[in-house]
């Protein structure tokens, strides 16, 4: 399959719970704390990377939000089950400056 398709599901199903594709996920300076150490690393990877080929508007993005349909609340989701992408979305899908921060 194509790098990064997740960033285009509109819509996905696992098990009985629906989740419908909200915003781009913008990745945060956390990404770039040295789990061992405790300190941010020096060479301010991992988006320096991403931001050379994932930069939305200035942002390094990865992913998306994701938001659980009303009608499938309360429903289970566990290791190991498929994800079925039911629509596509051109990625980004639209959003404002508002909707980053």
């Amino acid at each position: 399959s194509e790098p990064y398709l997740e960033d285009t599901f509109a819509t996905v199903r696992i098990n009985n719970v629906h989740l419908r594709g909200i915003v781009p996920c913008t990745r945060c300076r956390m990404t770039q704390v040295d789990k061992k150490a405790g300190v941010y690393r020096d060479n301010e990877q991992p988006l320096k990377t991403l931001l050379k080929y994932r930069n939305l508007r200035g942002r390094a993005c990865m992913g998306q939000h994701m938001a659980q349909d009303v009608e499938s609340l309360g429903g289970t989701v566990t290791v190991g089950e498929k994800v079925y992408a039911r629509d596509r979305k051109e990625f980004p899908a639209p959003f404002t400056e508002e909707d980053l921060r």
